[in-house]
């Protein structure tokens, strides 16, 4: 059988839209069009281009991940400054405390003498009585301005912390000691090379972040644009296929197998998809076009026959007939055409039922008997009672008498056709074999298609859409089709539907 198998039966009775303004949207007329500085909106400000949005996200996290790095730093040198600070304070409370138990006011007071020279303030030392009077203070000159009298006398034994506000909003920091006669000691230090450190630390990190700010916007505006650029060509394209209608255009992958170049793959198979699809509607029409051609043209040469004709009652009648004749068969055509493309679509609605296949094929065998005897082809059908299928009987006829009448189609004289099933695994397998022509194998791989036709078929009368119906139908019922052949030797098409929920009931004894 070739691919003409198509044939229908004689007997038994498939740019994304641009945005607009809602003016544009209802139709602005030209004393309405925008006024100047007021652009399309194609000309999309600057921050909603997608590389700048990219790079000023990744600016941002940069700086937040350096913002956050700077803080856990300052935290931790502001704690380890503090820690060094107290301790050199508390070191020199220590030796003071030991001076002065050794060799009472007087040694203290010798050793705050041992450093006359200096450049910035000592060690802030005072002693003070149990009624909180002042006993001693190193250099009173150097503490002007702090109020010292907010420092009271230590009445415990254990180190007491204290911390006083100075000029410039200067910190003095003290440790206050009770010794073994009752004197509180009293050392403390500035805080002012803390604050230095600090300040630049401040300062060397401002610096930085503002450069690591401006490399990082900088190297990602670079790397979205360098890793968008498939983006760009895919924009291009489209916009080039829009304006050309050229489908056959093709974007170059950069070969690195991430997701753009996937995206890339992705575009070009859907244009490869388009393109077919737009060679088969062209197809599809040259068919339609030549299938309509003739019966509409006999339709019109009747009617005009028996309109200018000037015929007899029985001759007007024969050619109304004609006519209806040919309007049967594009109506046909068209009902074919709406039943595959509602099919294709799941939109096919058919009321199921459990029902067996054996009466189908009792039908078949005598609808098409015969037409066999007349071909001078032996037709055999066996289909047995333990075949039910879930489905609707006039569908599932339609799509096995189509097989038949293409397999007898394509019979020549001496020939056979059987038409068998059997139940296997809970599958019910129909077969529809011939010993026709044949069908060429690189054909094979369109007979399913709509309106698909080789040349050599046309010589025989059909629509086309035969097979295209068979396998909608069939899917639309959850099964399958497939088909083995040979040129020259004959087909078998192979029909899988799911067996019907329940079993079969068991024949009365």
């Amino acid at each position: 059988m070739s691919t003409a198998r198509n044939n229908q039966p004689g007997s038994p009775s498939g740019r994304p839209p641009e945005r607009k303004s809602p003016d544009l949207a209802r139709g602005t007329s030209a004393d309405e069009q925008p006024r100047s500085g007021e652009g399309p909106e194609s000309q999309s400000p600057l921050w909603r281009s997608i590389p700048v949005r990219l790079a000023a996200w990744h600016t941002l996290i940069y700086l937040t991940a350096t913002l956050v790095v700077f803080i856990a730093g300052y935290m931790l040198l502001s704690r380890w400054v503090d820690e060094q600070e107290s301790h050199l304070i508390q070191q020199r409370l220590h030796q003071f405390r030991l001076q002065y138990d050794r060799d009472g006011l007087r040694g203290v007071h010798e050793m705050c003498q041992q450093r006359l020279l200096r450049t910035s303030r000592t060690y802030f030392v005072r002693l003070l009585n149990d009624s909180g009077e002042q006993l001693f203070q190193r250099d009173p000159q150097d503490w002007d301005g702090f109020p010292l009298d907010s420092l009271p006398a230590n009445p415990k034994p254990e180190l007491r912390w204290n911390e006083v506000d100075g000029p410039d909003n200067l910190l003095l920091r003290v440790a206050s000691q009770r010794t073994k006669d009752g004197v509180t000691l009293q050392v403390g230090k500035t805080l002012e090379l803390r604050d230095e450190i600090l300040g630049r630390f401040r300062t060397a990190w401002i610096g930085i972040g503002l450069f690591l700010g401006a490399v990082g916007a900088a190297g990602g505006v670079y790397a979205t644009r360098r890793a968008l650029a498939p983006v760009a060509q895919l924009t291009a394209n489209a916009q080039a296929i829009m304006d050309t209608g050229d489908f056959s255009r093709r974007i170059r992958g950069a070969r690195t197998r991430d997701e753009l170049d996937e995206l890339v793959g992705c575009f070009n198979g859907m244009l490869e998809k388009i393109e077919r699809l737009i060679a088969g509607m062209r197809d599809a029409l040259d068919n339609v076009a030549h299938d309509l051609r003739t019966p509409m043209t006999r339709l019109r040469h009747n009617a005009l026959r028996a309109v200018e004709g000037n015929l007899d009652q029985p001759q007007c009648i024969h050619a109304l007939g004609d006519c209806l004749e040919e309007s049967d068969r594009v109506l046909t055509l068209l009902s074919n055409l709406m039943d595959i493309a509602e099919a294709e679509s799941g939109a096919l609605s058919f009321k199921r039922q459990e029902l067996s296949l054996h009466p189908l094929g009792l039908k078949i065998l005598d609808l098409y008997s015969d037409l066999a005897e007349e071909k001078q082809v032996a037709l055999h059908v066996h289909l047995p009672e333990e075949l039910r299928v879930d489905g609707e009987e006039i569908r599932l006829f339609r799509a096995i008498a189509n097989l038949v009448d293409n397999a007898l189609k394509y019979s020549g004289p001496g020939g056979s056709v059987r038409l068998t099933g059997s139940l296997r695994s809970g599958t019910v397998h129909i077969e529809v074999a011939d010993q026709g022509c044949g069908i060429p194998q690189d054909e094979l791989p369109r007979i399913w298609e709509r309106l698909y036709r080789v040349d050599r078929s046309r010589d025989l009368k059909g629509l086309g859409l035969g097979l295209s119906l068979v396998k909608a139908i069939v899917e639309a019922h959850g099964g399958s089709v497939g088909v083995v052949s040979e040129f020259g030797k004959g087909s078998r098409f192979l029909l899988q539907f799911p067996a019907a929920s329940r079993p079969a009931p068991k024949p009365a004894a």
